[in-house]
């Protein structure tokens, strides 16, 4: 019999393979069909054309453009399941670890992918991604047990470290604070503000500060009876994703369960997926328009002229990742990705006209998620660039 990590049943992990295999027949197990989807991913595709898509990813890609406006705030269990199945969760692992040991440039390509058919669920995945990450990199052999469940998606697990890089940052005091209670165990006390989809994790891997400033991350299985999950928040746009906060109250938690990272390993704020993933939902918005360029041909430039401007970015981006390009900073990048979504999303509900403001339509959809990143792990620097340009661009107008 297989066994599993200290205080999951097994049917915790049996249930969602075989719910999501019910209701996907046509699905395949992950192994070894997603190798010809990832070679595609990862052949140096910057258009990611749908031609080939349709030839190596359209299992995935159909369930995730499902009903997704019905959907919207609906968590996408489905496509998190589906994802499992085609070998998703495996892109972020090393191959000693159950995964495909993809790098970083490789990593662009999946994402860009996957937010240019569900925002949604590539948001999630980053935050899933973050959480398994952290556990592989400094997990204690009692962790290390949760790795192969992590990899195949039968586990969710999920991230709360916002209030260390960029969240709450204006705050006097920690929102969340560590004491060491003995030589075996931790006292963590306050909140992560965001947390993505805590009423459905296993695991969450949280961040917290000592007196002295010392920031101490830690893996914690879930539940936990001094760990509250609260609501998730009213968002603007990505409400599926079930964002909210996550209270500790003086809750003891094992040294076995804090997280050794490597030096730099505990900062995510404004890395290279998050500007990619605003590449993928413009990929989705220019789509749209050379769609609609079928009825209007007037269309077909904005088309042309934006996918332009998105490849050679996601160039940049991939570039960055090998270590090869001097002249811009992942900082520079995501101002330019956040300006550059804004556009297109905006373009293509000019393009909708005013069927696109109609509540059912994905075009104000697309304007909604765009804006997120204006604050999703947006640093000081990138909101003051944005800020400076936008006021400049209006006194000068």
């Amino acid at each position: 019999m297989a066994s599993y990590p200290i205080g999951l049943p097994q049917h915790a992990f049996d249930s969602t393979d075989a719910l999501n295999r019910e209701r996907f027949p046509q699905m395949k197990p992950a192994t070894p069909a997603p190798k010809g989807f990832s070679e595609w991913l990862t052949a140096g595709r910057p258009s990611f054309d749908e031609d080939a898509a349709s030839q190596h990813g359209d299992a995935l890609a159909m369930i995730l453009d499902g009903p997704s406006t019905s959907a919207e705030t609906q968590w996408p269990a489905s496509e998190l399941a589906a994802c499992g199945l085609h070998g998703v969760h495996r892109w972020f692992l090393s191959e000693e670890q159950g995964g495909y040991g993809w790098a970083q440039e490789e990593l662009l390509h999946g994402y860009r992918w996957l937010a240019g058919h569900s925002l949604k669920t590539a948001f999630i995945l980053t935050q899933r991604v973050a959480a398994v990450k952290r556990i592989a990199q400094g997990a204690s052999e009692e962790l290390t047990q949760w790795l192969p469940h992590l990899a195949d998606g039968s586990v969710f697990a999920t991230v709360g470290i916002s209030h260390l890089t960029t969240s709450r940052q204006h705050m006097a005091a920690p929102a969340l604070r560590a004491r060491q209670k003995n030589n075996s165990h931790w006292l963590l006390d306050g909140y992560c503000p965001w947390v993505t989809g805590a009423h459905h994790a296993k695991m969450l891997v949280i961040g917290a500060s000592d007196s002295a400033g010392q920031s101490h991350f830690f893996a914690i299985p879930l539940p936990h009876p001094h760990i509250a999950c609260h609501a998730p928040e009213s968002l603007l746009a990505l409400q599926g994703s079930q964002t909210g906060k996550v209270e500790l109250s003086d809750a003891t938690i094992p040294d076995a369960y804090r997280l050794r990272l490597p030096p730099g390993g505990d900062n995510s704020a404004g890395n290279l997926s998050t500007s990619v993933l605003a590449l993928g939902l413009a990929d989705r918005a220019c789509r749209y328009l050379r769609e609609a360029s079928s009825e209007r041909p007037h269309l077909a430039d904005s088309a042309i002229q934006f996918q332009q401007q998105i490849d050679p970015l996601h160039q940049q981006l991939v570039d960055m990742a090998r270590g090869t390009t001097t002249d811009a900073t992942p900082w520079t990048l995501r101002s330019s990705a956040n300006e550059l979504v804004l556009r297109v999303t905006q373009a293509a509900l000019v393009a909708a006209k005013g069927e696109g403001f109609l509540s059912h339509h994905p075009a104000n959809r697309w304007v909604r998620e765009a804006m997120f990143f204006l604050v999703w792990s947006c640093p000081a620097t990138v909101a003051q660039s944005h800020l400076d340009h936008w006021s400049t661009t209006c006194s000068n107008s």
